[in-house]
């Protein structure tokens, strides 16, 4: 179910894990872990999650033209880490805080692939 956490306002999500190609009757899953930096010109991140600490962030949902929007982050990737900080030793409060923080070094675990254009420079 959706949990109200909202870390820059209204309720957020996040989450992340990514699939490998299929290999022989098998599916391997590959994590890929990505950090992006939020600037200090960012008021709202604009995602929502299923999941908050200490159970894992994962993305539900983003919101139309938001800075987690523009950078490429997708629903079901997981947020790992704030700032250097594991989120599975956070409180709630702790990880809203943590959100609020600019700069804001945040490492996500992908749910998906990302294509090699766009979001990566789009770090505002």
């Amino acid at each position: 179910g959706f949990l109200g956490c909202v870390a820059d306002g209204p309720a957020r999500n996040l989450g992340q894990r990514h699939s490998a190609p299929v290999v022989g009757l098998h599916r391997r899953r590959q994590e890929v872990d990505e950090e992006l930096v939020v600037g200090p010109g960012v008021a709202q991140l604009g995602m929502a999650f299923s999941s908050l600490p200490p159970d894992g962030a994962r993305i539900w949902q983003l919101l139309p033209n938001s800075w987690a929007e523009r950078t490429g982050i997708g629903v079901g990737d997981e947020v790992r880490s704030l700032n250097g900080a594991g989120i599975r030793g956070m409180s709630v409060d702790e990880f809203r805080e943590a959100l609020r923080q600019r700069p804001l070094r945040i490492r996500l675990l992908r749910a998906r692939p990302r294509s090699s254009e766009g979001a990566l420079g789009a770090h505002r």
